[in-house]
């Protein structure tokens, strides 16, 4: 227990905290540490300190006050956690740097003279959310110091680890893990799962930790070094090297058939792709001087081929930047003010041809199925190749790629744009490496596992598409998984825009009546990837209330959409000021689901009463057969999408959806369509169903009920 700094905290600062570093200090207390990392890292310091107790909250903004008004440190009087929320601080008020949210023993209290804990309430945020709110793209240092809760800060910090945007973190570590509930094996674990090396920290060295001991749990206090995977062989003093491809590949299950290298340079890696067993290789070059070497060092080998081309998004012609080092040559600008400047200055200029990948491969006649490693170090350009190979893409499985962390050619893409365009098309960075520089490095992507629906959008209508594409996506959002559909109207409507089945899958059934606690989807106990779900997939919505967020994001009107319902929409408010909709469903159930049919006069008597209660209330009605009972409400003067003024000739129906989804009361018929556009509406106060054994309407909560009676 303590409440200074000492010589092993002390060394780290010095060693791993920089100029221009964002640097978060979580427990900040009275702010000694951040007063030394001010010390050590100079004027061009980020520094975010939180503090939750109020009194000591005013010492350290008192003693960080010159900082604070420079704009170098950041106060905040709150805690970082796993969620956002009010929670009871144990207030220790004559030793407060060991205040906790998880109160010390009776035994530790009267050993270290602490007294009885006062407690107040104090506020919670998680450091995803802060960093989301403040813009914050990385943190080089993070330091957490909280007594027992450092476990719940860096589960509140999982979207931020899990994309490495922290490059080192210091966590304490003692007897308040007892305290908490918690064990040093499992904060290694947590931090293990995202390629994150552990160190403890001694006076005069770091202890490496490669896997955890069980004589490592000793609640003895300390403090331990989280290292991201690209900085641990530097860390470890290792000589400096690259990724080892074949070794890469062989971790992911990949096979290799055949490698395009762009920016191959002179083609030094042929050997390693000979011993990998590769039958096809491409080396593009787009240096002419340098394409001419390459050419003659390749000839003679009857499996590798070679092209003089810049690759990037367009075909055309383009400037190449020649560099003081040639390999630093890029079609982009170098930056003048770059720490890396003097390898990457341009001495010459030259306009080469430029093609995308695509068309590259389509010229030279070379199936783009007979590649599926990339290897791309184009010297910042490389997110310029990827958007020329779409095509090429598909049949990916491994790409080895030159990544930045900093803008070392003008306007070059950083390594967040990468990840954020791979995601896209289902690739996944599973390693990363910056032995060299800190601003630069390579980055290893494995195309995720698949999972199709070769059935949406002909199994079933509008709605029930809407719930087969919804568990689609949340189940390969939470197993990492790559999503591939056919062409269906939700791709229209919401512009959804994932990639189109490129091959066969073995289908999973789901039981059309399943429900959460019998499906064999839900409850296996192995992920499934690369299999085509069919299936209804209509659980209770307790099941996806979890993901009502990104449930919501998915469907969204395109812009064209939005924008004449959003006009529709006004022009129903206009005419009142309560928008109520019911919807009845006719048509087809008729012969397929009579008994689903409720009575108009349910919704008449649910109105009966209620509308009075209402201010200026408007009544919507929506029916797929809307004449067949539009005189049962003609008192109320309905209104119904031909009132609207909006025409979707591909989608009639979604005028009706829109407004149901928007709609202040909603009195839905035993059908998924008005179930879905429910679980859609953030501003209904009241819903209401039909309930067959009572034979009335009856409220109901759409982010907690079954879709249909059944």
């Amino acid at each position: 227990m303590k409440a200074t700094l000492d010589l092993g905290e002390l060394n780290v600062i010095a060693r791993f905290i920089r100029s221009g570093n964002v640097v978060f200090d979580v427990g900040a207390y009275i702010g000694q540490w951040t007063d030394e990392v001010l010390k050590c890292g100079g004027d061009r310091l980020e520094i975010h300190s939180f503090e939750p107790h109020p009194q000591t909250y005013q010492k350290l903004v008192g003693n960080l006050a010159q900082k604070i008004s420079l704009g170098q440190v950041f106060a905040n009087n709150f805690a970082l956690s796993n969620s956002e929320e009010i929670k009871i601080l144990y207030d220790y008020q004559d030793t407060r740097f060991l205040n906790t949210l998880y109160r010390r023993n009776s035994e530790d209290e009267k050993l270290f003279h602490l007294g009885t804990p006062k407690q107040f309430p104090i506020l919670l945020t998680t450091l995803d959310a802060y960093c989301q709110r403040w813009q914050i793209k990385r943190i080089n240092f993070l330091k957490i110091d909280i007594e027992g809760s450092e476990l719940d800060v860096l589960k509140g910090a999982t979207k931020m680890l899990q994309s490495g945007k922290i490059d080192y973190l210091q966590f304490e570590y003692g007897s308040t893990f007892k305290d908490a509930g918690i064990s040093l094996k499992t904060v290694f674990e947590f931090l293990q799962q995202y390629r994150y090396s552990l160190f403890k920290i001694l006076p005069d060295k770091l202890d490496y930790k490669p896997e955890f001991l069980p004589a490592d749990e000793d609640w003895q206090w300390c403090n331990f070094l989280a290292v991201n995977e690209r900085f641990v062989s530097g860390v470890l003093g290792q000589f400096p090297q690259m990724f080892d491809l074949a070794k890469l590949c062989s971790q992911n299950s990949i096979q290799p058939r055949g490698v395009i290298h762009i920016g191959a340079y002179e083609g030094e890696e042929i050997q390693a792709y000979q011993e990998m067993g590769m039958a096809n290789v491409l080396f593009v070059e787009a240096n002419p001087k340098v394409f001419d070497r390459l050419q003659k060092k390749m000839a003679g080998m009857p499996e590798v081929r070679v092209a003089n081309y810049a690759l990037c998004e367009r075909n055309g012609l383009v400037d190449l930047h020649i560099a003081a080092n040639e390999q630093s040559s890029s079609i982009l600008s170098p930056k003048d003010d770059s720490d890396q400047s003097i390898y990457t200055r341009e001495i010459s200029k030259v306009t080469v041809e430029a093609k995308t990948l695509d068309s590259l491969l389509a010229e030279l006649e070379l199936p783009p199925e007979d590649f599926n490693l990339l290897n791309i170090d184009i010297q910042g350009a490389e997110l310029l190749a990827l958007q020329g190979a779409s095509n090429a893409l598909q049949f990916i499985d491994g790409i080895n790629i030159e990544v930045n962390y900093e803008e070392i050619y003008q306007g070059c893409p950083l390594i967040d744009d990468i990840d954020e365009f791979l995601e896209k098309v289902g690739f996944d960075r599973v390693a990363t490496t910056t032995p060299y520089h800190h601003s630069w490095g390579d980055a290893f992507y494995v195309k995720k596992p698949t999972i199709t629906m070769s059935t949406l959008g002909n199994n079933g209508g509008f709605a029930n598409q809407l719930f087969q594409y919804g568990f689609l996506k949340i189940y390969a959002k939470e197993h990492n998984l790559r999503v591939e559909t056919p062409e269906w109207i939700g791709k229209n409507i919401f512009g959804l825009d994932d990639l189109l089945i490129r091959r066969p899958l073995p289908v999973i059934s789901e039981n059309i009546e399943s429900n959460m606690s019998i499906s064999s989807i839900v409850n296996s106990p192995e992920t499934l990837s690369n299999v085509d779900f069919w299936g209804y997939f209509q659980y209770h919505t307790a099941y996806y209330v979890k993901h009502q967020e990104y449930w919501r994001s998915l469907f969204q009107p395109v812009e064209e959409i939005q924008g004449k319902m959003q006009v529709a929409w006004e022009g129903l408010k206009a005419k009142g000021k309560t928008i109520v909709a019911i919807h009845l469903r006719l048509g087809d159930y008729f012969y397929l689901y009579p008994h689903w049919i409720a009575p108009w006069e349910w919704y008449g008597e649910w109105l009966r009463g209620f509308w009075e209660t209402l201010e200026d209330p408007i009544l919507y009605v929506a029916s797929d057969d809307v004449e067949a009972v539009l005189g049962c409400f003609a008192q109320y003067q309905p209104i119904t999408a031909k009132d609207l003024g909006v025409e979707l000739p591909e989608a009639e129906f979604y005028r009706d959806f829109y407004v149901l989804s928007h709609a202040d009361a909603v009195a839905i018929s035993n059908s998924t369509f008005s179930f879905a556009a429910s679980m859609l509406n953030q501003q209904g106060k009241f819903f209401c169903r039909p309930h067959f054994p009572s034979q009335k309407l009856i409220s109901f909560d759409p982010w907690n009920s079954l879709p249909l009676f059944r």
